[in-house]
Formats: C-alpha cells, sequence, structure tokens
C-alpha cells in the first residue's frame, strides 16, 4: 500500500510529503521538494542536537525528534523516534530543517520579526530576544 501523498507551497516551492503540514497552503505538484517521514523505534542514540553539512547533505540530528537528512535542497528524509511530537516534527521541518534546504539551494535565509503600521511593514533581523 502507498502512503498518502500530500501537496503543499511554501517558500516559493511546491512541496510533496508524506506527512501532513496542516499550516501550509494546499496546492503545488511536489516536483521542488519531497518530505517523507518514517518513525523508527531503532533509532541510533543522537546528542541534545548535531549538525553535519557536506557539500550535498546535510544531516540534524536531535535527541527529541530523531534525525533529519536534507539532500541537495530537494528532500527531507525524516527518521523520528515512535515518540515524537508530530507538531514539534512539523515545526523543526518548517523551521530550521527548511532554512537548511534554502541554503542548499542558494538561497540566504534570515531570521526576523516584522511589524506593519499604517500599510508599511518593518522587519528586524537579530539575535533571539
Amino acid at each position: 500500500m502507498r502512503p498518502a501523498m500530500y501537496f503543499y507551497t511554501a517558500y516559493g516551492l511546491s512541496i510533496r510529503s508524506t506527512f501532513p503540514f496542516p499550516e501550509l497552503t494546499a496546492g503545488g505538484r511536489g516536483d521542488d521538494v519531497f518530505i517523507h517521514l518514517q518513525k523508527t523505534p531503532d533509532l541510533p542514540d543522537a546528542p541534545l542536537w548535531h549538525l553535519e553539512i557536506t557539500s550535498c547533505k546535510i544531516h540534524l540530528a536531535t535527541s527529541y525528534i530523531g534525525h533529519f537528512h536534507i539532500h541537495e535542497g530537494r528532500e527531507i528524509a525524516i527518521q523520528a523516534s515512535p515518540e515524537a511530537d508530530d507538531r514539534l516534527i512539523r515545526s523543526y521541518t518548517m523551521g530550521v530543517v527548511m532554512a537548511l534546504l534554502l541554503y542548499q539551494r542558494g538561497y540566504f535565509t534570515l531570521h526576523t520579526s516584522a511589524v506593519q503600521i499604517h500599510g508599511r511593514a518593518s522587519a528586524f533581523a537579530g539575535a533571539p530576544g
């Protein structure tokens, strides 16, 4: 049986996923990015946070979710602990993991806060807090 497939658009990309992301806008054909999730009971131990970057892949491991493998800016393979909270998986994937994928695709990403006053917006970049 084939897993369910979900299609979204986000960050200017068309995303196909085996895992639902209800926070995203549905649509697209999924030609840009493929995300697949596997809940795996026998995951190798991960430190609190570990990041490894090579020329074509990025490996991010967290002790409270599992492993994220990002390949050539086109694929995110997630190996998560069965106990990992789905909301946390989605948040991590659409936050830090997607920022790493965009980096692989040659985008410069910033985390900012923004305010809008009288139809004009200002964004503030800096350290959290």
